[in-house]
């Protein structure tokens, strides 16, 4: 399902950054190019450390487009999720990017057993942070019970409803003025769709 993330490279470049540089305090990750930072970059190229600022800002757009489709499309699944449904696997990819793959699988999990009307539509998975087959069968049986679109504008919301608290969790342990504190609007307007 390369092309699906072919086609979101663009929107996702976007909300990056693309090939701008970036080094701000205010950012937890550090350096970064085209949504690689020195920590994601240093363990792609096997590094050991993470890349030096200058080994980010030399960064090229074909290595850093495969070291995000292997570390936050392929290697959690998001793939797979895509061939069921392209809108999440989008939606879990570009939330993988900004915090890491973990939270999004995990807020799937929990709102795909939210949605299965205690049990009775399918099992609930094991809230693990890791896509596997039961994730897959109950993400298809939510499709099944309440339709392709429903589905997907049920789970987008509630997976956007799931960052908005994790951005609103930062931003109250950073405390006032704090760098999370100046990044929350910029974090709702441009990962949530919220008007600036």
């Amino acid at each position: 399902m390369s092309d699906i993330f072919d086609a979101y490279w663009p929107k996702l470049q976007a909300e990056e950054g693309g090939a701008t540089y970036t080094n701000r305090t205010a950012d937890r990750g550090g350096p970064t190019k085209y949504g690689v930072d020195a920590a994601t970059l240093g363990a792609a190229r096997g590094l050991n450390r993470p890349a030096t600022a200058a080994e980010v800002q030399a960064l090229e757009e074909p290595e850093a487009k495969a070291i995000l489709r292997q570390r936050f499309f392929a290697d959690p699944g998001f793939d797979n999720v895509a061939a069921i449904s392209p809108r999440i696997a989008e939606e879990l990819l570009d939330t993988g990017v900004n915090m890491g793959p973990h939270w999004p699988i995990t807020w799937l999990q929990e709102d795909l057993n939210l949605s299965n009307r205690q049990g009775l539509d399918f099992a609930d998975v094991t809230v693990d942070g890791s896509i596997g087959p039961k994730t897959l069968v109950a993400l298809q049986a939510l499709i099944q019970r309440r339709g392709q679109r429903a589905t997907e504008d049920l789970l987008l919301k509630c997976l956007n409803g799931d960052q908005y608290g994790r951005y609103k969790d930062i931003t109250a342990a950073g405390g006032p003025n704090s760098p999370a504190e100046l990044n929350f609007i910029g974090w709702i307007t441009a990962r949530i769709g919220f008007p600036a």
